[in-house]
């Protein structure tokens, strides 16, 4: 009987050393940040550290459009999460081969927040509210060669915060490579780079609401770069499959003006 996958993952401990502020809040409180969080419940186990997984059946073009050229069947799947305060996070994605050297994965996900208690200056209940933040990927990734995939995805964004403001869209882009290098016959090695949330923002529109002291606001989403490495072995340790990820990422958002870099630690953004 073979033992189950068994899967570990650590983050590189570059900032482990430099002496930093707790910065979650802060980068939390940008645009966009419900796709921040990680996508499935097998990518958050992994600790996020997707981008260099090139393993059958892990594949998620969120982490790295470009993994799906290593894909050699149709893989689905589906998160539901229910959390406190009334929120809900939802995965959906879909990833296979298109030929010999070509994979497509289409992913989704959803966050909302209901039964939000809507109340006038006097304190008088005037209705529930709801708002929901959507962001659809379609990825498309060709192999090169056995070793070297390069990938590009599509984002679409959509968020409804109150029925008198116009939903917010916005387009990005993530640009991704990954580089799979066997060892031997039972385990290999693959690295990887990724640029992701390129030129997606947010625009919105509140004159419909405040007439001449409304404005028009844009809200961009941070430009993410990671870099990743993965090793996985066959057959070590007494079980069928070991992996080893690690995973480095930054993110480029602007306060005031000022160009901030954030680092993520463990699932900690720091500046």
């Amino acid at each position: 009987m073979q033992k189950s996958f068994l899967l570990f993952s650590c983050l590189f401990l570059t900032g482990s050393f430099l002496s930093v502020p707790d910065s979650s809040a802060q980068i939390g409180g940008i645009a966009g940040s419900f796709a921040r969080v990680g996508f499935s419940s097998r990518g958050m186990a992994l600790g996020n550290a997707g981008s260099a997984v090139t393993l059958d059946g892990e594949l998620q073009p969120y982490y790295n459009p470009a993994v799906i050229g290593f894909a050699a069947f149709n893989t689905a799947s589906a998160t539901y999460a229910y959390l406190p305060l009334d929120r809900t996070l939802n995965f959906v994605s879909f990833t296979g081969n298109i030929g010999p050297t070509a994979g497509l994965g289409l992913s989704l996900i959803n966050s909302g927040v209901g039964n939000i208690d809507a109340r006038d200056i006097d304190g008088n209940q005037t209705g529930i509210l709801s708002t929901s933040e959507n962001l659809f990927m379609l990825s498309f990734a060709n192999r090169f060669s056995d070793e070297l995939s390069v990938g590009i995805s599509l984002r679409g964004y959509l968020s409804s915060l109150y029925e008198d403001v116009s939903s917010a869209f916005a387009l990005g882009f993530d640009f991704g490579a990954a580089y799979r290098q066997p060892i031997d016959s039972v385990s290999s090695v693959s690295f990887a780079l990724v640029l992701a949330d390129v030129g997606s923002r947010y625009r919105w529109d509140t004159v419909p609401v405040y007439g001449q002291q409304g404005s028009t606001t844009t809200d961009p989403m941070p430009l993410a770069v990671r870099l990743g490495s993965s090793y996985r072995c066959e057959g070590l340790f007494g079980f069928n499959l070991v992996m080893l990820t690690a995973e480095l990422e930054l993110l480029s958002a602007q306060f005031d003006n000022e160009q901030t870099v954030f680092f993520i630690e463990n699932g900690i953004a720091k500046s």
